[in-house]
């Protein structure tokens, strides 16, 4: 059976004739007046606010505050407000680099290109460089245990807590160490330093270093850290001369390679300075080498001719802040070593700084660094 509908469609068309429609009267002319209900005028009211607010709203989506973020550094957020820092630190020392290779100062300076690139690229660069090294070291720190928040939020709360702590000291006549209050480049560098410190210290305690290590490394360094110096004792003649003067400065040379000489020869200092009387001057020195870099009592000239002479040595005539002097080492320093078992805590620390320094490099290296859409409005 074929049903209603499908019998319908299979019906053959028929034309139907299309009647003529008659001509509508014309309406007469009148005008219209509108008049708007309340209902009408808030519909409208609420259109215009919601078109403000998503124009505001816009708006505020392209503004870098504090904390967009501008790049990931191996999963981490770098916001904007840690990244300025770095714009802020590093724009003297790119601006210096691009005015010495030879670009011109002025008013588009940072917008102008030098060498295929202008000097804010650079500058951007250089910071998310920084920037992403330090957040490398927080990523560290964090995982080590040693901090549990690294976000920007988080510096600039104890950031102000430091500064609340260091103004409540003073008010209390406490002492106070370092500035009495951080400006925000300084507390950060003070921070990051701490981190530092921090992970090498970590790395030291969890680190099993062996006695022939250490030992290596104090054997290879004791001279140059590790020594104790003696008291050095001299006797020292000088001959001055009037620097204006470029005849009295040939006659005071000659005279002090006479006395070298003579003193060479066996002369002692003593009588060597009754026979010439005030036309030189001698003198006995003591030198403490724990102290002499300290209290600047003699120029580094002496002291660097002092620790060269051995015991009954004499100098050849050497100038020194306008005089010819000449040393004779009456008792030349005893060196000693600061024992082993006092500097290992040093060692210690040293090697770790190596390990620390090794895994930064193995981390800047394979660190994953994404910038975002709101680092390329940074202008």
């Amino acid at each position: 059976m074929i049903k209603r509908y499908e019998r319908d469609m299979i019906k053959p068309m028929q034309k139907k004739e299309t009647p003529i429609p008659k001509e509508p009267k014309k309406p007469r002319a009148r005008t219209i007046r509108f008049a708007p209900d309340r209902r009408t005028v808030v519909i409208i009211c609420c259109a215009a606010v919601i078109i403000a607010g998503a124009a505001v709203a816009a708006g505020l989506k392209l503004r870098l505050g504090p904390s967009t973020v501008v790049a990931w550094v191996n999963g981490e957020p770098l916001t904007y407000g840690e990244y300025s820092l770095f714009m802020t630190a590093n724009r003297s020392k790119i601006s210096s680099d691009f005015l010495a290779r030879g670009a011109k100062n002025g008013a588009n300076f940072w917008n102008t290109a030098f060498e295929g690139q202008t000097p804010f690229e650079a500058l951007k660069q250089s910071a998310l460089n920084d920037a992403a090294k330090s957040k490398i070291q927080q990523i560290m720190a964090k995982n080590d245990g040693l901090v549990s928040d690294i976000s920007y939020a988080g510096f600039v709360k104890g950031w102000a807590a430091e500064n609340k702590r260091r103004a409540l000291a003073k008010a209390g006549g406490q002492p106070i160490y370092g500035p009495e209050k951080y400006d925000k480049n300084a507390y950060y560098d003070v921070n990051q330093s701490n981190l530092t410190a921090g992970i090498i210290k970590y790395i030291g305690g969890n680190t099993a270093f062996s006695d022939d290590e250490l030992l290596r490394l104090y054997d290879r360094e004791k001279d140059a850290k590790f020594v104790n110096a003696g008291d050095i004792s001299l006797q020292m003649i000088t001959v001055p001369f009037d620097a204006a003067d470029d005849a009295s400065r040939t006659a005071a040379s000659g005279l002090a390679d006479e006395i070298y000489a003579k003193a060479a020869g066996g002369a002692e200092f003593g009588a060597i300075a009754q026979d010439y009387g005030d036309r030189i001057q001698e003198t006995d020195v003591d030198i403490d080498m724990q102290k002499v870099y300290f209290e600047n009592a003699l120029s580094q000239a002496v002291v660097d001719m002092a620790q060269r002479l051995k015991t009954g040595g004499i100098s050849a005539p050497f100038l020194d802040a306008g005089e010819y002097r000449i040393l004779r080492c009456v008792r030349a320093a005893e060196v000693t070593y600061q024992p082993f078992e006092d500097v290992r805590g040093v060692l210690v620390n040293e090697l770790a700084t190596e390990i620390y320094n090794e895994d930064m490099s193995a981390a800047l290296a394979g660190a994953d660094i994404r910038t975002t859409a709101a680092f390329g409005r940074i202008r």
